[in-house]
């Protein structure tokens, strides 16, 4: 079961940039396992400090929820509340250095891949959008930009440069997905984390800055400022304890020529 239960947090960790209700499932049968595990060998699980306070946040939701406006569209969303179950959960299964950075690998690695399919469904939707006027759904965006003959782009671009339709950049701005931008930010920092770490212990680090310059061209696709600001300050913080003042101060300057460009500075 403990084999069991480590593969599920990884599988948790790794499908939670592409659908939160398939890891809350996953997290889920994590949990079921430990519990199994627990039963079987008729001992007490071991209970980190950070379990009662997620158990204290989660009774005072409940609370809370009961007593709101709408305790009704509340509850059918409190689902939600079982990932602070992952906190006592990761800290029973993982037991050593190279099971975090495992689980911590599995998460970036799905980030990673989230990234490139953000990318392209931003970019695909925006085209679409620029064509017909109005946004739609990723495969919809696909037949229209396959589909759409030269004459429609071409009569496109002419209202664009009219100023009577939104351009491409519009629409991209219109696209982002709060959600995505938050995951993707989380996964930035763990990437960055571990690229030094394998730096740190001589290992390439080829694969992770692949994977930070994906989720980096991602983040800034989603245009959500608040993901943007807290990434910044992650890496920045990052830097400043694991390098020289020299990286932290290269960072920051890549960071204010960035926000220059014109799409950026607009938000």
């Amino acid at each position: 079961m403990d084999r069991l239960a480590y593969i599920g947090l990884i599988a948790t960790a790794f499908m939670m940039p592409f659908s939160l209700p398939v890891s809350r499932g996953l997290l889920l049968l994590t949990l079921i396992a430990l519990v199994i595990r627990f039963v079987r060998e008729r001992r007490r699980p071991f209970v980190p400090a950070t379990a009662w306070l997620a158990l204290l946040f989660f009774i005072v939701a409940v609370v809370a929820t009961a007593q709101g406006v709408n305790p009704k569209l509340g509850f059918s969303r409190i689902d939600k509340l079982l990932w602070f179950v992952g906190i006592p959960v990761a800290a029973v299964v993982i037991r050593s250095y190279r099971e975090l950075t495992s689980v911590l690998a599995a998460f970036a690695t799905g980030t990673g891949i989230m990234a490139v399919e953000t990318i392209v469904r931003e970019l695909v939707c925006s085209l679409g959008a620029v064509v017909t006027g109005k946004m739609h759904g990723f495969w919809e965006s696909v037949r229209i930009v396959v589909t759409s003959p030269p004459a429609d782009f071409a009569a496109a671009l002419a209202l664009i440069r009219e100023g009577k339709a939104p351009t491409f950049w519009n629409w991209v701005t219109s696209t982002g997905s709060m959600a995505d931008a938050q995951r993707i930010m989380i996964g930035i920092l763990v990437a960055l984390g571990l690229l030094l770490i394998c730096r740190a212990e001589g290992k390439s680090i080829r694969t992770w800055a692949i994977i930070i310059l994906l989720q980096t061209a991602a983040l800034i696709l989603t245009f959500k400022r608040g993901s943007w600001i807290c990434a910044v300050v992650g890496i920045v913080l990052l830097f400043g304890l694991k390098t020289s003042w020299r990286y932290t101060l290269g960072i920051c300057l890549a960071v204010v020529a960035i926000a220059f460009l014109p799409p950026i500075e607009s938000r």
